[in-house]
């Protein structure tokens, strides 16, 4: 689905991942590590949002190395910030009709789907999305991403701030998305033991390099100290 190799990217001259390998398959794939250790860049970078400074990348058996983002979107991958995520002037209705612009089903078909996996949305068409919750806020963002059909979500801290039963709620919904609908998911969380529950293999990055990538249930609490240097 996604192959990353040795990239290297960041801010300016300022580099911060330094040359990373790695792959996504059919799969949840969580992106773990301590605040600066690199995820949100990392992200950026795979949505083409950031240039790459070295390396290459590929989606869906294709080289994507210097395809600009408006592209990829086109191509199947949807990339979900954790800040500015959804336009809140506009209605959630307007957020989501965004989303369609880019897919094949109709509209209609996908709202349907985003109404069923979120049935709180509806209910919420005709509000400025700058009035919602922060959990619901993230609901009509990864909503609106899910409009453009897409084979690669890349989610990043979507449960950041979130209260409690939001977050619970939001992980089972992340793994309904990738069971029920067969999109992979790149998921970057600081909260590592829900993350790791619903995903199938983690990568731990530290300081901007790849620390360990194992199957998620073999990573355990010193792994996790050791790679977050705790």
């Amino acid at each position: 689905m996604f192959k990353a190799e040795d990239i290297r990217s960041g801010y300016g001259e300022v580099v911060v991942l330094q040359g990373l390998t790695f792959n996504v398959e059919d799969e949840i794939f969580a992106v773990l590590g301590a605040n600066g250790a690199g995820k949100s860049t990392l992200l950026k970078t795979i949505a083409k949002l950031l240039p790459l400074m070295t390396g290459s990348l590929a989606f869906d058996g294709g080289d994507v190395t210097h395809v600009p983002a408006y592209e990829l979107a086109t191509e199947g991958l949807a990339f979900v910030p954790q800040e500015h995520n959804v336009f809140p002037d506009l209605t959630v209705a307007e957020n989501l009709s965004l989303g369609s612009l880019i897919g094949k089903r109709t509209k209609e078909e996908r709202l349907e789907e985003v109404y069923d996996l979120f049935p709180v949305i509806p209910d919420r068409l005709h509000q400025k999305a700058g009035t919602l919750s922060g959990g619901e806020t993230q609901m009509v963002a990864i909503g609106r991403a899910l409009m453009q059909e897409p084979k690669l979500l890349l989610l990043d801290e979507p449960t950041a701030g979130l209260a409690p039963l939001y977050v619970d709620n939001l992980f089972a919904k992340i793994k309904e998305i990738h069971e029920t609908k067969g999109v992979s998911v790149i998921l970057a969380e600081q909260n590592a033991v829900k993350t790791l529950a619903i995903s199938n293999r983690a990568m731990i990055l530290s300081l901007g390099e790849i620390f360990t990538i194992d199957d998620s249930e073999n990573v355990n609490l010193d792994m996790l100290k050791e790679g977050y240097q705790i």
